[in-house]
């Protein structure tokens, strides 16, 4: 583990005495364009981030509506089951007297 500490410090003290070894003009140079690859790579992180945020969030989306469908489906079965001859809902059946159909605006009270 020592031994790649020397190295790395081999590594960066050479490039360092390099990069002061360079004229004012390139050392800016330089800089910027390690600056322009840093917030390239920068970017990209963030994008990568985002994008296995959102698959996260869609599976999460997806499993949360696969449980809420089951309950649903369960639900209705277990009550359909329980009135034995159930009615289907889209029935065009005429709604009993005293209900009124779906949508339908209530009447207003008799003053």
């Amino acid at each position: 583990m020592t031994d790649n500490k020397k190295d790395e410090k081999k590594a960066t003290n050479k490039f360092e005495e390099e990069f002061a070894a360079l004229p004012l003009e390139e050392k800016i140079a330089a800089l910027f364009r390690m600056e322009s690859k840093t917030l390239g790579e920068t970017l990209t992180y963030i994008a990568n981030s985002s994008a296995k945020a959102v698959e996260k969030a869609s599976e999460f989306i997806n499993e949360m509506s696969s449980k809420i469908e089951f309950e649903v489906k369960r639900a209705t079965g277990e009550s359909a089951s329980a009135e034995g001859n159930a009615e289907p809902k889209a029935s065009s059946a005429k709604p009993k007297s005293g209900e009124r159909k779906r949508g339908a605006k209530p009447k207003a009270p008799a003053e």
